[in-house]
């Protein structure tokens, strides 16, 4: 069976005054959202969370 470890922030760690983030946004919002997915990964059904590698996370050439 394939794990996944998901790494981030608590909900409750961030900043909710943070103009970047989208407006109504809360940590209630957050959770759920993270539950959802996790409860998704569980049944197999793809990678919610998943982002693609941005160049930091590339191997030199």
């Amino acid at each position: 069976m394939t794990r996944v470890l998901l790494i981030g922030y608590a909900p409750d760690a961030v900043d909710f005054s943070d103009p970047a983030l989208p407006p109504g946004m809360n940590a209630n919002k957050i959770a759920a959202g993270i539950e959802v997915g996790s409860s998704r990964c569980a049944i197999g059904d793809g990678t919610p969370n998943s982002a693609p590698s941005g160049p930091i996370m590339r191997s030199p050439r």
